[in-house]
């Protein structure tokens, strides 16, 4: 792919140590402030490295291939920093969301230097142009089984919850109440509560009333009264998180840890598929809306930014340190579904082409190719969804995040 933000000429070495001394200095006062954000800077770090890789795939498969890479970068518009080894020029941009790899020729719109051709993408066989379009999800997928290997082979499987509360929030309703460290949350209402994951919207349908809550305290049963409140940002809460001790694991030898994570995949891929779907359905996006116009940050069904994903694991790492690896694993097969969307400009479009321009061009007996003037509407429209999506998530998680 090309830089859509480049703008030729890299930035000035004095305004890149500007640039990077800024950045710095806003980083470590924001780790001074909330030291526990250092979990957020390794999420995004581990963030930027899943995408560098995938891309690092295509970069690779490319070259075994024969084709010409001219770019290899981290991050997109001005050039921050960068040095040429052969014919590619590997480097850092200024705006960190991702990095991309050029592959000359990747459309039949690109204008390549006569003596190229024969390197580009669009030269190629239809095995190597697989080759090397499939790369990127392949890392992904293989990057999500390791992970979840690592988490079924070393810490082992989530098989029971139970409502263990682990803090309670000074000033919260929960302490008012006479709830401690320590309790089990039995029933709330008289509806019972086997674990932490059900007990939001439990809180949520009571809304700001008094409810009845009974815990196990020392194996004696007490029935304590919580009047909950609601937050500024519209979310119920009593003030509680669970403890450690509220979730247990079953670890798995290595053998079947194999077994369990391609159970795994298959599990949240088909969860993760569906959900893809659902993004462009209408009483999605009217609900989406909804959620907008209310600035809803804490809807669980909205999509969600890097800046979301940060907050999410930072806030599940302060009670399993594995919680980062596991977002790494569902991160890695979502980025790979999401890639395999057969529409430009994903890797799944740039395939589907392929496997046409191949299959008419056996049957027409003659080399077909695809105008892909006549397909950039269809990218700039499925690029200008992913905006009206991805915008207004950003702003919820940032509010959600500060």
């Amino acid at each position: 792919m090309r830089d859509p933000l480049d703008v030729g000429d890299p930035v000035e070495r004095r305004k890149v140590i500007g640039i990077v001394a800024l950045f710095t200095a806003g980083l470590l006062m924001m780790l001074a402030v909330r030291p526990s954000w250092i979990n957020a800077v390794l999420i995004v770090l581990g963030l930027t490295l899943v995408i560098m890789l995938h891309e690092f795939g295509h970069y690779w498969t490319a070259k075994k291939s024969g084709m010409k890479v001219t770019e290899f970068f981290v991050g997109f518009g001005p050039r921050i920093w960068s040095f040429r080894k052969g014919e590619t020029e590997y480097g850092i941009k200024g705006i960190p969301l991702g990095g991309y790899v050029r592959i000359i020729g990747m459309n039949n719109v690109e204008e390549v230097e006569p003596e190229d051709e024969a390197r580009t993408y669009r030269a190629a066989t239809l095995p190597k142009k697989l080759f090397v379009i499939l790369a990127g999800v392949t890392v992904n997928f293989i990057l999500a089984f390791i992970c979840i290997a690592l988490v079924f082979t070393f810490r082992g499987r989530l098989v029971e919850t139970r409502a263990i509360i682990g803090t309670v929030a000074v000033d919260s309703p929960a302490r008012a109440a006479g709830i401690q460290s320590g309790d089990r949350i039995v029933s709330i209402n008289g509806e019972a509560v086997n674990g932490f994951a059900k007990l939001p919207e439990i809180i949520r349908q009571s809304g700001a009333t008094p409810t009845t809550i009974v815990v196990l305290r020392k194996g004696v049963e007490q029935t304590l009264t919580v009047t909950p409140k609601v937050d500024s940002d519209g979310v119920t809460r009593i003030g509680v998180s669970p403890s450690e001790s509220a979730y247990i694991y079953k670890g798995y030898g290595p053998v079947t840890a194999l077994g369990k994570s391609f159970v795994w995949m298959g599990d949240a891929g088909s969860q993760m598929v569906t959900g893809i779907g659902k993004l462009v359905t209408p009483s999605f996006l009217k609900q989406y809306a909804n959620t907008v116009t209310d600035g809803n940050a804490s809807d669980p069904n909205r999509p969600k930014t890097v800046v979301g994903i940060a907050h999410d694991t930072n806030t599940a790492m302060g009670r399993d340190p594995w919680a980062l690896i596991m977002m790494l694993a569902a991160l890695n097969l979502f980025l790979g579904l999401f890639n395999l969307i057969p529409l430009l400009p994903f890797d799944g479009g740039h395939a589907v082409i392929a496997v046409y321009e191949g299959a008419a061009s056996r049957v027409a007996k003659r080399k077909v190719v695809v105008d892909y003037n006549r397909l950039m509407p269809v990218a700039i429209g499925v690029f200008i969804l992913l905006l009206l999506l991805a915008i207004p998530a950003l702003v919820l998680d940032i509010s959600q995040f500060f």
